[in-house]
């Protein structure tokens, strides 16, 4: 299973990149779908109605061919994750964990933190295995949605993985960042059978987005009651919204001590397409010319960094291992970026905003109706500032 789990895993993130998109489907064709289900009577209808806001922003053909393929290795990787059957030799008991990258706790809740001391961090999963009890609670979903193998498949790898989890480390409350995650609520009712806790952590930037719909988990910690309105908004359970600004929003004195201007822009790059990065260049080009200071970020996981390198060969790139991201604000006037969550962090604490609305009219023009909150915040736009309307 150690090949085949990961196998599945990056198979399901390369079609989900494709699938729903941020964008892609209007917030008023978003609300009718929304509107479409009733009340749902349980955690487990939460997380099918989420699951079916998600396919139903899909063409028809990519839920059947998702649906066909699931059917045919559900079984196969059944079989696997209940083989895989032993609890782990050694046992690491921590009252929380959170599967995050190292730099994500800082994204840990005081709240959380202060309740349960020290917070078990990771970024390996540990091996992932299915008891005849999970057998039986699987099936008693699949017998609810027969026809659902995608739903079925999913939900199934991700409580072998919460399985491991629980073996490999007893915790009291898991931690995660996945309210965008169909499986979300289901595995609040598997947490909860197991006597375990589920606290939700936001991780980056919200939009009005129905890929988030209905969820639920014991605890939510959302950055301000803005999110927390959006995402009542989108039928979340109502009851489990908490409002904390963790410290990688409002960095520590320590951080702000720091600042030390080297750059008047540093634009913070995400996952643009090839004609949107020739567009950036060229601002960028425009800016420098005028010998105004100019660096660019680009994002850890989904900018191609080769292709960076090829295109913004003029420009001063900055390694993501080499500077922090707390770094690399201490040391810009300004951040430009189309809707990275790098701009609350700027706004937080002192940094100038610059909304790029130029590389992508047509997204920035969608950002209004999809609720993006920097909108709403003193912040600059790329054009103006172009146009020598300075900030």
């Amino acid at each position: 299973m150690k090949k085949v789990f990961p196998l599945l895993k990056g198979i399901a993130v390369f079609f989900e990149k494709n699938m729903n998109q941020l964008f892609s489907v209007s917030v008023e064709a978003q609300q009718r779908i929304l509107n479409s289900f009733e009340n749902p009577k349980d955690d487990i209808e939460r997380s099918y109605f989420q699951y079916c806001c998600q396919i139903r922003m899909n063409k028809r053909i990519v839920n059947i061919m998702w649906n066909l393929a699931s059917f045919l290795i559900y079984f196969f990787v059944r079989k696997k994750l209940i083989t895989a059957a032993n609890p782990p030799a050694t046992v690491i008991h921590s009252r929380a964990v959170f599967f995050a990258d190292e730099p994500s706790k800082n994204l840990v809740p005081k709240e959380v933190a202060d309740e349960y001391g020290e917070i078990q961090i990771t970024g390996e999963f540990p091996k992932a295995r299915l008891r005849e009890a999970d057998v039986v609670f699987l099936n008693s979903i699949r017998k609810r949605y027969p026809r659902d193998w995608y739903f079925a498949l999913k939900l199934m790898l991700k409580i072998s993985q919460f399985r491991g989890i629980m073996d490999a480390f007893k915790p009291e409350c898991i931690l995660t960042c996945s309210e965008y995650s169909f499986t979300s609520s289901i595995l609040h009712e598997y947490c909860s059978m197991e006597g375990v806790r589920i606290v939700n952590v936001q991780h980056g930037e919200k939009f009005y987005f129905i890929r988030d719909a209905f969820f639920h988990f014991d605890k939510c910690y959302l950055w301000s009651d803005y999110y927390v309105d959006m995402m009542k908004s989108l039928r979340a359970e109502e009851s489990q919204f908490c409002v904390s600004v963790p410290q990688a929003l409002v960095f520590p004195e320590e951080i702000l001590a720091l600042r030390h201007i080297t750059f008047d822009y540093t634009y913070y790059l995400q996952e643009e397409t090839t004609k949107e990065l020739a567009v950036i260049k060229d601002s960028l080009l425009f800016l420098q010319k005028q010998g105004i200071t100019v660096c660019l970020r680009p994002h850890p996981v989904f900018s191609n960094k080769e292709k960076i390198r090829r295109i913004f060969s003029e420009f001063e790139i900055q390694d993501n291992f080499d500077v922090s991201i707390e770094k690399s604000l201490m040391m810009t006037k300004y951040a430009v970026s189309a809707y990275s969550a790098v701009l609350k962090q700027a706004l937080y604490n002192g940094v100038g905003v610059v909304v790029d609305d130029i590389s992508n009219p047509s997204r920035y023009r969608k950002l209004k109706e999809y609720r993006y909150e920097i909108l709403d915040n003193t912040h600059s736009l790329l054009s103006e500032i172009l146009r020598g309307k300075q900030c």
